[in-house]
């Protein structure tokens, strides 16, 4: 989402004793993503690494420069970046995870006039440090980092199992691994704004409910991952792969629970708890 350069304008009139030189920064494309310039919410700078987001934004006459990002670090998926060009001309703003690789994301890329100008950024990728690199048809380049502090505990799914079973085989004769699994599950995405991609379910822990004792660890046979929009709702089948080896003895008779291990496209995981299952055997 674009913030109208009129929405910025009181900024950049309170920037006017900032001071600057008139080089471009550092091109941001070497060196390990490490220290930010540090601001608040309200876009104050309040320490940190000097040498992100050069050069520093002047009004008469008002320069081309990557600004800042605020808050920077911040706690959840959200920051605004800031960015003035002193004339007419082609930007680009892009994303980098991690020196020397493709961008992960294009904050923007258009013809813009003169201004000052804002962006919303929402990071749908993991917590950590990332590298914001702005471009110009006219040769100007600088960068700046963004630490996003969000935490794996605050990745947006909701699991729900709706269906499962969870039994050994053991008759006429008990085969190598005799443990049969099945479940049926619903993956909502509770964002508003972020996509899930490249969900898959791929074990689970089982577990005694009577003292959280851990049996062992099931796999399950692999399905095409799952894309989850903003919002959107999907429902899986998974199955337990057949090992070659018993893995645990079954618990017959018992109740159990499992604790199911999911991750996404980007390498984050959650593990979700299940209800109990009574442990069935079949002789």
């Amino acid at each position: 989402m674009i913030i109208s350069r009129i929405a910025v304008i009181g900024l950049l009139i309170t920037m006017a004793l900032a001071c600057c030189d008139d080089a471009a920064g550092p091109s941001g494309d070497d060196g390990a993503f490490s220290g930010i310039l540090e601001t608040d919410p309200s876009c104050n700078v309040i320490g940190g690494d000097t040498t992100d987001f050069l050069p520093r934004p002047t009004t008469d006459p008002p320069n081309t420069c990557l600004k800042y990002a605020c808050p920077n670090p911040t706690e959840g998926e959200l920051t605004s970046l800031y960015f003035q060009i002193a004339q007419d001309d082609s930007v680009w703003i892009l994303v980098y995870d991690r020196p020397k690789s493709p961008p992960v994301d294009t904050l923007y890329a258009q013809q813009s006039r003169s201004g000052a100008y804002g962006i919303a950024w929402r990071n749908c990728g993991c917590s950590g440090i990332y590298r914001v690199v702005m471009h110009t048809a006219s040769g100007f380049t600088s960068y700046g980092d963004v630490e996003f502090k969000r935490l794996s505990v605050m990745w947006p799914l909701q699991v729900r199992v709706l269906d499962g079973m969870i039994n050994a085989d053991l008759m006429p004769v008990i085969p190598p691994d005799p443990i049969l699994c099945h479940l049926c599950v619903e993956l909502r995405n509770m964002s508003d704004g972020c996509g899930i991609k490249g969900l898959m379910i791929t074990s689970a822990g089982v577990l005694l409910s009577k003292n959280d004792a851990v049996l062992g660890t099931i796999h399950f046979n692999p399905i095409p991952p799952i894309d989850l929009a903003p919002l959107e709702a999907d429902t899986i089948v998974v199955d337990k792969i057949a090992e070659y080896a018993r893995i645990f003895e079954p618990p017959c008779g018992e109740n159990v629970y499992l604790k199911i291990k999911l991750r996404d496209g980007n390498g984050r995981s959650f593990i979700h708890k299940s209800q109990a299952f009574l442990f069935g055997c079949s002789y």
